[in-house]
């Protein structure tokens, strides 16, 4: 028999196995050992490693030497295995995988066991070929090194959307951004230039990925330094931002984007439209229900771009309702768009709710209308909606892990 050489990639490769195996089953851990159950890596909940340590030995010594091994686990304990995987090389163990129960508390079943079994003899067979093996193990590495690279650049992403605001007289407001990878291309903003006025952006860059994140943090970047620069008009704002986007941007990449200024003392709001899905204005008093069209094109196409801006006064308990199209395009039934009347149920179905649950509300329906385990494309939603009086101030942290901002002043 030939002497088995040490597989630097082996570690690697076995736990990408393990992770894989974690989210197949959805098991509540995984556990790698070396053959001498030496522990490697864990996955999902950390167990009793030496209690689990101990059971598997004893469940090995009495096992016939197969690549699967099942057991009921030690009075069903969380840290007693429930089956065991024997990776080989060379007709020599490589490694072993403790898996543990699934969350949903069901047993392993044959049908599982088989595609494990089936599984790990084909990665016995890889292992035992260095050249593939070594090449295998590469592409994780690389694959590794991207997925850390991209959680950096998310946590990058998130520092350019509003995680927590001050109050504002008279305006309950809340946004939230739920990118459909590591990295997406929607965006909000809330600013507040006056204690008693909200100045808002909601927005979608074209494509997906990394390329459209980066011109999104680009685009933030350039909005809140021409807010510092002037005090213009918001029609000159996107203008100036407009010619920004168009020098710096790739020729396939557009945005669109509504930006809107509430004075909560004047009950106005202001606003531009750059090509941007319309956002809803839902009246309480007259149950009306205005769409804010675009009054100027997309951002980043031309020079010569000009926007207008619009006024709407406002009464109280209007609610404004800004999303992408990740959002509203979830409401498409046989060639017919239902965002709006799904928009309207959440505000009107819902008298008394704060921004935050009418968010929380119309993003529970989109989760129910989507069939699709994840979402093809980003989503992000603002609801502002307008006081009746100003009283005592309250701020609430974010709903959610996504990133989310939420401030009100109770009326």
């Amino acid at each position: 028999m030939r002497s088995i050489k040490p597989l630097e990639d082996a570690p690697a490769l076995i736990a990408q196995l393990a992770s894989d195996l974690t989210e197949c089953f959805d098991c509540t851990w995984v556990v790698s050992f070396s053959p001498g159950l030496d522990l490697l890596a864990t996955f999902g909940q950390h167990p009793d490693i030496d209690r689990c340590t101990k059971y598997l030995s004893a469940m090995l010594a009495s096992s016939d030497g197969t690549e699967i091994t099942v057991s009921l686990g030690e009075h069903r304990s969380d840290w007693a295995p429930r089956l065991v995987c024997r990776i080989l090389r060379c007709c020599g163990a490589s490694a072993i995988l403790a898996l543990g129960p699934q969350r949903s508390g069901a047993a392993y079943t044959t049908e599982d066991q088989d595609f494990i079994a089936t599984v790990a003899s084909q990665f016995s067979a890889l292992l035992s070929n260095d050249r593939l093996a070594a090449v295998a193990g590469r592409r994780i590495e690389q694959l590794r090194q991207r997925t850390l690279e991209l959680a950096h650049a998310r946590e990058v992403q998130q520092r350019f959307l509003p995680l927590g605001l001050p109050v504002i007289h008279g305006i309950d407001y809340y946004g939230e951004c739920r990118p459909a990878g590591e990295v997406g291309g929607d965006f909000f903003d809330f600013v507040a230039p006056e204690p008693s006025s909200l100045l808002l952006s909601v927005g979608d860059v074209s494509g997906k990925g990394l390329p459209s994140a980066m011109v999104m943090a680009g685009l933030q970047a350039s909005l809140r330094s021409l807010r510092r620069q002037r005090e213009g008009s918001m029609s000159t704002v996107m203008r100036d931002l407009n010619r920004s986007m168009w020098e710096v941007s790739p020729d396939n990449f557009f945005i669109t984007m509504f930006y809107a200024r509430i004075d909560s003392v004047r009950r106005e709001l202001r606003y531009v439209n750059a090509g941007h899905e319309p956002p809803l204005l839902i009246r309480r008093r007259d149950r009306a229900i205005v769409r804010l069209e675009s009054t100027g094109t997309v951002l980043g196409l031309s020079t010569r771009s000009t926007f207008e801006q619009r006024t709407i006064h406002l009464e109280p308990d209007d609610v404004l309702v800004a999303a992408t199209d990740g959002i509203t395009e979830a409401f498409y039934e046989n060639g017919r768009d239902t965002s709006q009347q799904v928009m309207e149920e959440a505000v009107r179905g819902h008298p008394n709710a704060s921004a935050s649950d009418v968010a929380g509300h119309i993003l529970s329906a989109v989760e129910t209308s989507t069939r699709a385990d994840t979402p093809v494309d980003d989503r992000t939603l603002v609801v502002v909606r307008l006081l009746k009086t100003s009283g005592e101030a309250r701020i609430s942290t974010t709903r959610s892990s996504h990133a989310s901002a939420y401030a009100t002043l109770a009326s």
